[in-house]
């Protein structure tokens, strides 16, 4: 039996700030079984979360400076993340944010250099977890199709809710992942407007109708259509969703409430398509 011990870090598409999980991994001949120990998440400020949305418009220089900076960053926030807990890490695992994704031109960029992490806290680290896959003709995306396989093999299919929604699932003894559509990065974008960073419990969506002509829209954009595998990204988001939503005339409540609908409706299509029954979410 195999024991691993290992903090891994993540930056979602939907900016909300970095989580930290210090996981226990355990190996017994071919099987794998986890827990997760402590979490920790933390909040960007309004400055550096424009810093990092901005990233995809940067020049190669300045760039490769928040590359760099938010690699050492990441570095503090592991060692105020082991202080805290007084933790034992075999390594770090470390996404990154994500600042570019055009798999179709060959490349994913995920910012968050992790040699300057590994400088900072000591500790041997895993990073640049997509290019490969890309290098090779894949996606790069969903993230953790394997991992999915490993850790949940007796759901059928395994949803992540994020900025963007993703699943994976086997089919004909092979694991099939892809992005499903947008997510949370829709939501956050209404709520900005209004000076929140979300819509608490969906209480706003709750109280609003469906706008039917911004639900039709939305079901029906091109992405939607494609067969896998596929996979999108910000700039997609920002390509084809926020000029929808620029041009929706309608209430704060009603926007959100159609894109939950929307939402629900994508995923709900994709499942159902694939006959499966149980299924696990994160």
């Amino acid at each position: 039996m195999h024991t691993y011990n290992v903090i891994g870090l993540m930056s979602g598409t939907s900016l909300d700030g970095l989580d930290l999980a210090y996981c226990q991994f355990l190996k017994k001949d071919k099987d794998w079984e986890f827990k997760i120990l402590n979490t920790k998440s933390v909040d960007y400020t309004p400055q550096f979360k424009a810093q990092l949305k901005n990233a995809i418009n940067l020049a190669v220089p300045e760039f490769t400076e928040l590359h760099n900076f938010y690699g050492s960053w990441l570095g503090e926030q592991v060692n105020l993340f082991i202080k805290d807990y007084n933790l034992q890490v075999d390594f770090i695992a470390s996404h990154g944010h994500t600042t570019h994704h055009k798999p179709e031109k060959g490349f994913t960029l995920q910012i968050g250099s992790g040699q300057h992490l590994a400088n900072v806290c000591g500790i041997k680290t895993i990073c640049d977890f997509r290019s490969n896959d890309v290098a090779l003709g894949g996606q790069g995306a969903p993230l953790v199709p394997i991992g999915d396989m490993l850790l949940f093999s007796e759901y059928d299919f395994c949803l992540n809710l994020g900025g963007i929604s993703n699943v994976s699932f086997q089919q004909n003894n092979k694991r099939v992942a892809y992005d499903i559509g947008i997510a949370n990065m829709a939501l956050n974008y209404i709520t900005n407007k209004i000076n929140l960073a979300y819509d608490k419990n969906g209480e706003l969506a709750k109280s609003g109708v469906l706008n039917k002509e911004l639900f039709y829209t939305l079901n029906n954009l091109i992405y939607y259509k494609l067969t896998y595998p596929k996979s999108t990204g910000y700039e997609w988001f920002k390509k084809e969703i926020i000029p929808v939503l620029e041009n929706t005339k309608d209430t704060t409540e009603n926007i959100l409430h159609t894109l939950i609908q929307h939402i629900c409706s994508s995923i709900s299509n994709d499942l159902l398509a694939a006959s499966t029954k149980k299924i696990t979410h994160y």
